[in-house]
């Protein structure tokens, strides 16, 4: 090897730049390994954020990957966060598999964890076995660990997906239950309802809110019905959710989707005359044009419904069925003075007299949210808004309107047409809501063409220039729930311009004097998709 003295300047020079080139690639690799294990320096505060955004889209569902568990064996820093965090361990499904050996101990090392906190458990059943049967090896087991004295009075919600006759009698064991909700069998021919075993739950003292989902166990059933403060049903016997409503006098949530018929030999009692429901505020209802739910919706009087969100079968009908329009005209006449949100999916072409009529009656309605309904129905509604009668305003306490999605399945010429027609409406509406620029109203526009149409990006910009930026929420997002449209409306709220969602990134308006300037993504917001979005696996 030659000695140093003996180089000459170009070794000299060439050996430097070597050197260099290792110090920076040193550095680079440094940097790349901080940059894996970024996670670790987040405070736990950020990390609870993370964790519960991990853990919070796990659910009830089939998928189910634990995730809660992943997040506990990364390392001990996580391991102590997350056994620290009790909203973490409130929520656990786990399948039940005759051939499945790890259904107990998976739920053993929840249990361990859980401590005193009150959580909900999710037991989900082959879909493949028989609909009499279970895997009762497997429920002895579950029931065991549950009902330890130690753990005796944390259970509050359960649910039970894949429902067998079996398990019948171990639902009134349960004594802490306060929720409980099934499904997931079908209604089949061959069952006859006077050889099926009752579920009977009348024994259960904390039970007050009860969901059944296509469940044939609804059938006979037997529930300390002066307790239930909150029922819901999902493609039931339209027979059963009337009879299950008239039984409940405490009632205060009623949900009702997609009610069915079905040739059982169940008889029920007939609804009396005046039906009066005192304590019902929250009303969910699929219209059905089966007598029974007419003679019901002519006899009942609901005088505290403060909420009512109701799916209509007209969406391809010129007009609304009589039925339908006589169980709206007996709604909103019962609860005329206490009816302050009402939210409406799939109407049809609905005459301007008829939503005149329907909406004049509510004389507190604050909230109008308008999903998934034809595009004359909701043009013809914002007329019907900015209209003034006798020098006054029509329904002068409204605050909110949102339109979700209207008429998805239109042709993109008729869609391009009717979003004009919509925009053409808004700068009027508003002018007419909040004339005085007092931020006393707002209109969200959910999965509509949003700023994409070049028509509503103009009238945006035409209420931006007008101090009306406030009240406006443009969404374009493909998928957006109810409940995601008022969350973000709470969020709005605190802001001093109006967010606009594009797919699932946040957008802020930084400067209303810029037009054209590219959106940037709000700081916390990005931060926080970025933590959840590291690997879960990092160096300890």
């Amino acid at each position: 090897m030659r000695d140093m003295n003996n180089l000459d300047d170009n070794d000299k020079n060439l050996r430097a730049v070597v050197l260099k080139c290792w110090e920076e690639e040193k550095e680079n690799e440094e940097n790349d390994n901080n940059s894996k294990v970024s996670t670790q320096v987040l405070p736990p505060e950020l990390l609870s954020v993370v964790f519960l955004y991990v853990c919070a889209e796990e659910s009830f569902a089939r998928n189910n990957r634990h995730s809660i568990f992943l997040l506990a064996s990364v390392c001990s820093y996580w391991r102590a966060l997350v056994l620290g965090m009790t909203f973490l361990w409130s929520r656990l499904t786990l399948t039940v598999n005759p051939n499945s050996q790890g259904d107990p101990s998976v739920l053993q090392y929840f249990l361990d964890n859980v401590k005193q906190t009150p959580f909900a458990l999710c037991l989900l059943f082959s879909q493949k076995q028989e609909y009499f049967s279970v895997p009762l090896g497997r429920m002895s087991a579950i029931e065991a660990l549950l009902l330890k004295d130690r753990n005796r009075g944390k259970l509050e919600t359960l649910r039970i997906e894949g429902f067998s006759l079996a398990l019948c009698g171990y639902l009134p064991r349960f004594q802490s239950i306060c929720r409980l909700e099934i499904g997931g069998i079908p209604y089949l021919n061959y069952w006859q309802p006077d050889s099926l075993q009752p579920l009977d739950l009348s024994n259960l003292a904390g039970l007050n809110q009860v969901e059944f989902y296509s469940s044939g166990c609804s059938l006979g059933v037997v529930m300390p019905w002066t307790q239930i403060t909150s029922l819901t049903l999902k493609s039931e016997d339209i027979y059963v959710c009337v009879f299950f409503f008239t039984q409940c006098p405490n009632l205060q949530e009623f949900h009702c989707f997609s009610p069915l018929k079905f040739n059982t030999r169940v008889s029920y009692p007939e609804i009396v005359d005046n039906f009066t429901s005192e304590k019902v505020e929250n009303l969910s209802w699929t219209s059905n044009p089966e007598q029974k739910c007419v003679t019901l919706f002519s006899r009942l009087r609901l005088p505290s419904l403060r909420s009512l969100q109701w799916y209509s079968r007209s969406y391809r009908m010129s007009d609304i069925r009589p039925d339908e329009a006589s169980a709206l005209h007996n709604l909103f006449s019962s609860s005329a003075f206490t009816l302050s949100c009402f939210r409406l999916h799939n109407a049809g072409s609905w005459t301007i007299d008829f939503i005149k009529t329907i909406l004049s009656r509510a004389k507190n309605l604050r909230v109008l949210h308008l999903t998934k309904c034809n595009y004359k129905f909701v043009i013809d509604t914002l007329f019907v808004l900015r209209h003034e009668p006798d020098g006054g305003t029509f329904l002068p306490l409204l605050e909110t309107l949102i339109i979700q999605e209207p008429e998805g399945s239109i042709r993109p010429s008729e869609r391009e047409r009717q979003e004009i027609q919509l925009a053409s409406h808004i700068i009027p509406i508003f002018q007419t809501r909040d004339p005085e620029k007092k931020k006393s109203f707002s209109l969200q526009l959910s999965q509509t063409a949003g700023l994409h149409s070049k028509d509503m990006r103009t009238v945006y910009n035409a209420l931006r220039s007008e101090g009306y930026a406030f009240n406006i929420w443009v969404d374009s997002a493909m998928t957006c729930s109810v409940k995601e449209v008022l969350e973000r409306e709470r969020w709005k709220k605190g802001m001093r311009n109006a967010p606009m969602v594009s797919g699932t990134h946040w957008y802020t308006s930084r400067n209303d004097e810029d037009e054209d300037q590219d959106w940037g993504d709000e700081p916390s917001t990005r931060l926080i998709r970025e933590a959840a979005c590291c690997s879960l696996s990092p160096t300890t």
